[in-house]
């Protein structure tokens, strides 16, 4: 049997049923004094059940609303409140019908289910941001570590290392996880620019600055689509 109230024009509780007495462990004139939701209502739900009611009794049609409310053993349990309005003969709201369902099994379902969700989903960024880098050293995760903090910045980033440590891949792993993370990532290996060409390459140069500066060419760090990571000895 579901818990029931019947409520006035506006709102005021003019009856309770058994089981909604047996569920909340209080007397009929606890049910239907003016205090009752502020009793019953868990206080993060206060305001918004209140202003959702008030909405609903404004529309004058059938409405629900979700709040926890406490039992007689002492526990909230989400309930889900149902209001539909009876009408006299000439259409003139008269009363209010409310039942209530305890769906607080299925509240908390949702919620592990939102939980694990937001847990895989995290695990999926994580394991697919270094999916390249295999490894569970120490070491390697502190990297990793500093990785994750500093690839959400717009800061320049340079990465030392020896030859083979897998310094483009840490690259990479700080591309992928940046705010360009959309765009393409373009790997400039130092070593095999003369050393003449560097600051030219890096920094870019203004049109006839140098013989052969046939047009201006912009910094590596300020091209639109660009990452870099430097192997310099």
């Amino acid at each position: 049997m579901k818990c029931s109230h019947i409520l006035d024009t506006k709102g005021n509780a003019l009856y309770a049923n058994q089981a909604m007495l047996d569920y909340t462990g209080l007397t009929i004139q606890d049910e239907l004094a003016s205090d009752f939701c502020a009793r019953t209502c868990h206080p993060e739900d206060l305001e918004r059940a209140g202003e959702e009611r008030e909405a609903g009794f404004a529309r004058g049609l059938p409405f629900e609303t979700e709040l926890r409310a406490l039992r007689k053993d002492g526990q909230y349990h989400w309930l889900l409140l149902r209001f539909n309005p009876f009408r006299d003969e000439e259409d003139c709201l008269v009363r209010w019908y409310a039942t209530g369902t305890d769906i607080d099994d299925r509240k908390r379902a949702e919620d592990r289910t939102r939980n694990e969700n937001v847990a895989l989903r995290e695990d999926i960024a994580r394991s697919s941001m270094f999916e390249e880098i295999v490894g569970s050293s120490e070491p390697l995760r502190r990297v990793l570590v500093q990785v994750s903090k500093v690839a959400p910045t717009d800061s320049t980033v340079l990465v030392l290392g020896e030859t083979g440590t897998g310094k483009e891949l840490i690259a990479r792993a700080i591309h992928n996880r940046s705010s360009r993370s959309n765009r393409a990532f373009i790997r400039v290996n130092c070593a095999a620019i003369p050393q003449s060409l560097i600051a030219s390459e890096l920094f870019g140069h203004e049109k006839g600055s140098f013989t052969g500066a046939t047009q201006r060419r912009l910094a590596v760090s300020n091209r639109p689509t660009v990452e870099q990571y430097s192997s310099m000895k």
